[in-house]
This record gives C-alpha cells, sequence and structure tokens, in this order.
C-alpha cells in the first residue's frame, strides 16, 4: 500500500510518498537531519521510488483550516490540538544535553540559536535570561553577566544584535552546528 505524508509550513513543505515502513524510516531517521539543515523557503523530497510525485498540491484539503477560518468551533480545536502535537522543535534543555559547551558565551549562543533559529522569535536580552533561569536553572551568576558573554559571542561573530534583539550569524549556526554534531 502506498502512502503519501505531507507537511508545509511556513518556511518547510516536506512530501513523502512510499510504503508505510519507508515513511516511518524517513521521519524517524532522516527528518531530523533535514531539519537541521533547512533554512527558509527549503524544499525537501524524499520517494522510495523513481516515480514522480504526484500533483497533489492543487488538490489538497486542509479542512481545519477552512473551517477555523469560517469560524467553525472544530476547525479552531482541531487547529489548536495540531500546535499542542507539534514534535519537531527540540527542547532547549535537549539540544544543550547534545552538544559540548566549553564556557558561557558558547552557552548563550546556544540560547540565542534555539530562540531564533529553532522558534523563529529573535529573543531579548530578558528573553535569554529567562530561558537560561526556567528551562536550563543555570546559576545567577551567568544571569548576573549575561551582557558579558553575550558581547563575547558577538566578538566571535556567532550573534549580532539588532536594536534590543539578538539574532544568529551564520557562523553562528555552523558552530551550534559543531557543538551539537560533536556530542
Amino acid at each position: 500500500m502506498e502512502t503519501y505524508l505531507k507537511i508545509v509550513t511556513r518556511d518547510l513543505k516536506i512530501e513523502l510518498k512510499g510504503g508505510v515502513d519507508f515513511i516511518k524510516e524517513v521521519l524517524n531517521q532522516k527528518l531530523y537531519d533535514v531539519l537541521d539543515l533547512a533554512s527558509a523557503k527549503y524544499q525537501a523530497v524524499f520517494q522510495e521510488s523513481d516515480e514522480e510525485l504526484e500533483n497533489i498540491d492543487a488538490n489538497d484539503k486542509i479542512p481545519a483550516a477552512q473551517e477555523a477560518e469560517n469560524g467553525s468551533e472544530i476547525g479552531l480545536e482541531k487547529e489548536k490540538g495540531f500546535a499542542k502535537h507539534e514534535i519537531l522543535t527540540p527542547s532547549l534543555k535537549e539540544l544543550k544535553s547534545r552538544a559540548k559547551l566549553g564556557n558561557n558565551k558558547e552557552l548563550v549562543t546556544l540560547v540565542v540559536y534555539y530562540s531564533d533559529f529553532c522558534l523563529h522569535q529573535p529573543p531579548g536580552s530578558e528573553d535569554i535570561r529567562r530561558l537560561l533561569k526556567e528551562e536550563l536553572s543555570e546559576k545567577p551568576s551567568i544571569l548576573i553577566s549575561l551582557s558579558t558573554y553575550l558581547q563575547r559571542a558577538k566578538k566571535e561573530g556567532w550573534v549580532n544584535q539588532e536594536g534590543k534583539r539578538w539574532r544568529m550569524t551564520g557562523a553562528g549556526i555552523e558552530k551550534v552546528r559543531e557543538w551539537l554534531k560533536s556530542a
């Protein structure tokens, strides 16, 4: 039996076509690597065979989204249900456990990476403090010296500042990927 799975977000489109075992293999083993390397407007297509993917885009029906637009409560509940089960973004604790961080400028870089690159929300200093304190239970001394560590990361070229927000640079993203692969 042939299965077709399509995942579409604002920044990513993934189409999977093939047997159930193939779909499971891709979801379990390859999808994280694709998402790790995905940039804005990245498109991934996996096929079990060399046959062309059917043009399903034109016929796609997303009833929950259509019902939500019409104000249906059922559609809104379905939309909320999909948001609850979003498992593609790893947690900050999971990323920290996978990364070999040697110092605090690396830690704040990882926090900026998580917020900016994974959650698509460039963090301010207060956001970074909150993530360090609440999610990573870091020492108060790190929170007090946050601006120092951010400036050191900026000097390394890993993060950059836009107004009151911190953004990842290309060099920073590559550095974080190295830390995550070395663990």
